[in-house]
């Protein structure tokens, strides 16, 4: 931890460490208790796997659409919703999520957004 990141209080002789956040368990902790930072990371680290898998694989053609929907399932909405049972979401996370597995789905199906449907969270459709 840098300077920048802890504060020291002292108590009774004894040194307490103050933190604005931690990592426990690959997750991100905060003093607020909010899961924006988990959230944040997790969806940038998911978009670092599909970006690296994209073009070769999940958005390749003459690969069947059940090896693509397998290893994306595996892959890519593994490492974005690990740790999801322990957050407090909230509505416009909800929505971040969602946009941006849209956007994967999409790519995958190579449908832009005007010909979207109702059902393209269902990695079925790709």
């Amino acid at each position: 931890m840098n300077e920048k990141q802890q504060e020291f209080f002292i108590e009774e002789n004894e040194y307490k460490a103050h933190t604005e956040s931690f990592k426990y368990l690959e997750s991100s902790i905060t003093n607020y208790l909010e899961d924006y930072t988990d959230i944040d990371a997790r969806i940038k680290s998911a978009s670092k796997m599909f970006e690296s898998l994209a073009r070769n694989i999940l958005c390749n053609k003459s690969l069947g659409i059940p090896t693509r929907k397998r290893l994306f399932i595996a892959t890519v909405t593994n490492l974005l919703l690990w740790g999801c049972r322990s957050w407090a979401t909230k509505e416009t996370q909800i929505n971040k999520l969602r946009v941006v597995y849209d956007k994967w789905i999409r790519r995958m199906s190579n449908k832009s957004e005007r010909h979207s449907h109702k059902n393209e969270r269902d990695p079925e459709t790709i």
